[in-house]
């Protein structure tokens, strides 16, 4: 009888979580221009220079895919340093060599040759985006010789900090989401939110 239960339990278990569907998004803190600046150890205008994938698997550690930048403009960056001809942004996720790629929602993708600002915050792995794909706006030339840049969100789950400290879903964030705005615009707001 007892097995029977067991069995059952289980079976109805292994039911409800077919009902769940597969979660395809990174849960992270909604962040605007100025908060990205004055989290960013560098916010920079880049390009593309080189992407590189990186198993560690002898350490148990991997995959990652290496960013490789040339450094056009920098808009923030530490305080008493040079500014950075070049930077690697190292990223979670990317080819196995075995055939097989982790992919991490929210975690942005680059191509040799693209433009964009980043914002680049300082971790145990080295340089990642600010908020993951929050803190990539790429550039893209207009057809009249001005640049605009855009901000794509895709795989994010957005969520808001109360004054309390609780986190809510950020309720203007539904599905994809795409920010453009002139080059300039944006990096008024970053000067703007720069410490002095």
């Amino acid at each position: 009888m007892r097995r029977l239960i067991a069995s059952s339990a289980l079976l109805l278990s292994l039911a409800l979580t077919s009902l769940v569907p597969p979660a395809h998004a990174t849960t992270v803190l909604k962040v605007d221009v100025s908060q990205m600046t004055t989290m960013s150890e560098w916010v920079v205008r880049a390009r593309v220079t080189a992407v590189e994938n990186i198993v560690k698997a002898a350490d148990g550690e991997g995959p990652f895919t290496d960013v490789h930048l040339a450094i056009d403009e920098v808009y923030r960056g530490p305080a008493g340093t040079a500014p950075a001809r070049t930077l690697v942004v190292r990223l979670m996720g990317g080819a196995m060599g075995n055939g097989l790629a982790m992919k991490v929602p929210g975690m942005p993708r680059f191509k040799v040759g693209e433009e964009a600002v980043l914002f680049l915050e300082k971790t145990t792995l080295g340089f990642v985006p600010c908020g993951l794909e929050q803190g990539v706006w790429r550039i893209i030339k207009g057809p009249f010789g001005y640049e605009v840049v855009q901000q794509t969100v895709l795989d994010l789950n957005l969520v808001t900090r109360s004054a309390d400290g609780k986190l809510t879903q950020d309720a203007h964030h539904h599905g994809p989401r795409r920010a453009s705005k002139l080059l300039g615009a944006l990096a008024a707001e970053i000067r703007a939110a720069a410490p002095r």
